[in-house]
């Protein structure tokens, strides 16, 4: 290709790509969405085991306890998401986890949490010029 194809290839891209953008709309109401949350997962890697029940306990920074047990098949992921699959609500702090599979800990970690004030909507208002 010719330096002058090239540049005309350019161009046009240029071009197109100016044309496509989407300008959001002034009148529009916006809605937001944001969690708090950690994801956990455990597997086996290996994939010997055909079937197991992974039990995850999660303890909250002033020591009460979660737990949540699921089945995971293989060699697939089985993850838990918290506070969502357990029965409590997103609070700040630092959290840690173990999860067991027939008894025996197989994992264990820590997150924290932070829960960051946000509204849940809102609208662009255009500024009237004076």
């Amino acid at each position: 290709m010719t330096i002058k194809r090239l540049t005309l290839a350019a161009l046009l891209c240029a071009a197109f790509i100016t044309v496509t953008q989407a300008q959001a709309p002034a009148n529009a109401s916006w809605q937001v969405s944001q969690s708090a949350s950690a994801e956990l997962s455990i597997r086996d890697k290996s994939g010997t085991t055909n079937s197991y029940e992974a039990e995850f306990i999660v303890t909250a920074p002033d020591g009460k306890k979660f737990n949540r047990e699921i089945i995971v098949e293989g060699k697939d992921w089985g993850t838990v998401s918290f506070p969502d699959d357990f029965d409590t609500f997103p609070r700040t702090g630092r959290f840690s986890w173990v999860c067991m599979v027939n008894g025996e800990m197989v994992s264990r970690g820590r997150f924290r949490l932070t829960l960051i004030e946000s509204p849940y909507s809102f609208s662009r208002q255009k500024k009237s010029r004076p």
